[in-house]
């Protein structure tokens, strides 16, 4: 039961004190209190809550574990435990006093209180020594026991483990201490494996830094892990060696006179191992160094500005800032010339814009003149000469404008044109011509399009006197087709298919006399000749189907009728050919 309410105290105080109060009336509080006043020799009014007056029961009682007079008691309490284990129960009692005054429903501080006084008085009694003494030992282990869990639930396993293990040497029958272990060494390992595979990540990522941060964390929860130990180990090797490499790049860059390059180096190193010392105070001395560089490109870029080529002052501040960052007067001047360097570059634009426009302007392309010469405008509106060219662009748009309705109408025309609407194209065309009697583009399409209606009209003509033919010669073979005369209806029919190609019932009948026209010629055949075609058509079937040796057997029966027959020997070579590959397969 101890253990149960120690552990409750760690892991639920609040919801117990709450639960406490809600169980207990005024008056029962009441009368607890003063019990225990009477006990500790204090007033025995002290803390009385008043009729009417005491705080709402589903509020007193709830604790606010972040509050200072909540960390308070825990911190005494803690101390009074401490005092316990370590044999000074004169001090447990003196701070379990003060534990109670600040939370006088705490049971675990009462009870503790009650065992160290009465551990006070055995002392005293040199025959109970001996008992004293086990009660004590039996204590100090069930306060180490819960020392270790106040740690678990806290998870902080490994101050758990090291509790835990140090009774079981002392107290090897102490047994509920080992299923504890195990469930800390769970845990535990639970930890270390995410601490090592968020470390594997981020080193298989090729980020050694970060993997080593991982694993230098997860050797805070777990010091004596041997993967983790090895891990870090081995990425702090090869830290090492990349360091090396690094350095040995940088001096060389030194000792070729690439300072800008060294630092470089150093700083990208930085961001890689941004823990490593050795690489910041490499890049540190680089930077010191590299100082005489920075003052002599700063007064060359000073030059540079002074004659009023900013852009080269700016690749060259660069150069030195990239040696030296922190170098303020190189800060300062570059700003200063990429300002410059940015106003040069926009009055470059503007005149490419101007000039532009001009060129637009004298080659008749206004609306392209004016939108260059707005941009101009936008940017600068007192640039020379831009209002006079404006003026003229706009003066010209006019005219354009003017032209734009005959434009539309013009294309409207060839829009009918295209569709085969003659007469509508025609219209079309006819207005622009009475506004523009000069338009000779416009005649032209005119002329052109009348030749082009003159042209329909004939087509149209002869058309009609086709379909008319047509249609008398479609009757007549509908006669002879009356008649069982299917040849000469097949053959006056394909007269007025030629005439009339689109008509579909000229078509029907074309179609009708000539299947009577083979049934004819079929009925006509020989025997053997019937039979080598059936054969024939017969082998096609087996061919679809894939059945190719049945293919062919009646293709070779083809030739045994009709010597002659070319397709079938055709076909008995290239299918004999195909089914050989097939059967090598």
């Amino acid at each position: 039961m101890l253990v149960i309410r120690l552990f409750t105290y760690f892991c639920l105080l609040a919801v117990c004190a709450a639960c406490a109060a809600d169980t207990l009336s005024v008056e029962d509080r009441n009368k607890a209190r003063r019990d225990l006043n009477i006990l500790l020799g204090l007033d025995e009014n002290k803390g009385i809550i008043k009729p009417g007056n005491g705080p709402d029961s589903n509020k007193a009682a709830s604790l606010n574990l972040a509050s200072p007079l909540y960390q308070k008691g825990l911190q005494i309490y803690e101390a009074a435990l401490t005092a316990y284990m370590q044999g000074d129960y004169a001090r447990a009692v003196y701070l379990l006093k003060q534990v109670i005054e600040l939370d006088p429903l705490h049971k675990d501080a009462f009870t503790y209180m009650l065992k160290a006084q009465d551990l006070i008085r055995k002392a005293e009694d040199p025959e109970g020594k001996l008992q004293a003494a086990e009660t004590i030992q039996g204590e100090r282990n069930e306060l180490l026991f819960q020392q270790g869990l106040h740690k678990y639930v806290n998870n902080d396993f490994s101050g758990a483990l090291e509790f835990w293990q140090k009774l079981i040497q002392q107290a090897p029958y102490f047994t509920k201490a080992f299923k504890f272990i195990k469930m800390a060494e769970i845990k535990q390992n639970e930890i270390v494996d995410n601490f090592l595979n968020q470390g594997l990540f981020y080193y298989q990522q090729g980020d050694v830094s970060k993997a080593m941060a991982e694993w230098k964390k997860g050797l805070r929860y777990a010091p004596d892990d041997e993967r983790l130990k090895s891990q870090f180990s081995l990425a702090e090797q090869q830290s090492t060696l990349a360091v090396a490499e690094i350095t040995r790049q940088a001096d060389e860059s030194m000792r070729t006179g690439k300072l800008a390059d060294a630092v470089r180096i150093f700083s990208e190193a930085l961001e890689k191992f941004p823990d490593n010392v050795s690489v910041r105070e490499k890049l540190q001395k680089t930077r010191a160094a590299s100082q005489e560089t920075v003052e002599k490109k700063f007064k060359e870029a000073q030059a540079l500005h002074d004659s009023h080529k900013y852009g080269q002052a700016v690749a060259v501040l660069k150069e030195a800032l990239a040696l030296n960052p922190d170098y303020l007067p190189g800060s300062q001047l570059l700003e200063l010339c990429e300002k410059k360097a940015d106003q040069e570059r926009q009055r470059a634009t503007l005149k490419e814009f101007f000039d532009a426009g001009m060129e637009a302007l004298a080659h008749g392309r206004f609306y392209e003149a004016l939108d260059n010469f707005t941009m101009v405008r936008e940017k600068d509106p007192a640039y020379p000469n831009l209002s006079e060219q404006m003026k003229k662009a706009q003066e010209a748009m006019k005219g354009v404008e003017e032209r734009k309705d005959l434009t539309i109408t013009f294309n409207k025309g060839l829009d009918y044109y295209s569709k085969g609407y003659y007469e509508s194209a025609l219209r079309e065309w006819e207005q622009i011509s009475a506004k523009d009697p000069d338009n000779e583009i416009v005649k032209q399409y005119i002329q052109t399009l009348k030749g082009r209606m003159q042209e329909a009209k004939e087509l149209q003509k002869k058309k009609t006197l086709d379909e008319k033919k047509a249609f008398d010669l479609n009757n007549r073979a509908i006669e002879f087709y009356r008649k069982k005369n299917f040849r000469e209806s097949y053959k006056v029919i394909q007269e007025a298919t030629e005439l009339d190609p689109e008509n579909t019932s000229i078509r029907k009948g074309l179609v009708a006399a000539r299947k009577e026209v083979l049934k004819a010629d079929e009925a006509n055949q020989p025997a053997t000749e019937r039979k080598a075609n059936e054969l024939f058509h017969k082998g096609i079937t087996f061919y679809r189907n894939g059945e190719y040796a049945k293919a062919i057997e009646c293709w070779k029966k083809v030739v045994e009728c009709k010597p002659d027959h070319q397709k079938a020997q055709k076909y008995i070579e290239s299918v004999s050919q195909k089914l050989a590959k097939i059967e090598k397969i």
